[in-house]
């Protein structure tokens, strides 16, 4: 059994990550700023690798999420949601940012790169459900 303080502890980190994932969108908003073409050969061969060290690091951050899931202050839907998002976040974003370049360099994403969005809101979700659920108990 966890101590509560330990507890708080994990909810409060859980609160910080979703901020290291908007990072990641900051990284994006330099780019457009700064005129770095993300249609670039160069910059998309960086995008396909860094999806998948993203998608790498969510399945363990879902791994040791599982771990205080059945610890926190959470109803069972609340619980299945959180056990599911952060699995389902590494997939999605995976996915957008693999198909969203399918096009030929200097046409610009496709629509799929949603995916990469919507992968970013259910981490965000799952983390923050998961993070009260553990500072309310």
């Amino acid at each position: 059994m966890m101590s509560p303080g330990t507890r708080r502890t994990a909810g409060f980190i859980l609160i910080l990550y979703p901020v290291i994932v908007l990072g990641g969108l900051a990284i994006l908003v330099l780019f457009h700023a700064k005129g770095i073409s993300i249609t670039d050969p160069a910059v998309q061969s960086r995008l396909y690798g860094a999806s998948y060290t993203q998608a790498a690091v969510l399945l363990i951050l879902s791994l040791v999420m599982l771990r205080y899931v059945d610890d926190a202050l959470l109803n069972d839907v609340a619980k299945k949601f959180v056990r599911l998002s952060i699995p389902t976040a590494a997939i999605l974003g995976a996915l957008g940012m693999l198909f969203s370049h399918a096009t030929p360099p200097g046409d610009g994403p496709t629509g799929l790169i949603f995916f990469t969005y919507l992968a970013g809101l259910v981490l965000i979700a799952g983390c923050v459900i998961l993070a009260v659920g553990l500072i309310r108990r």
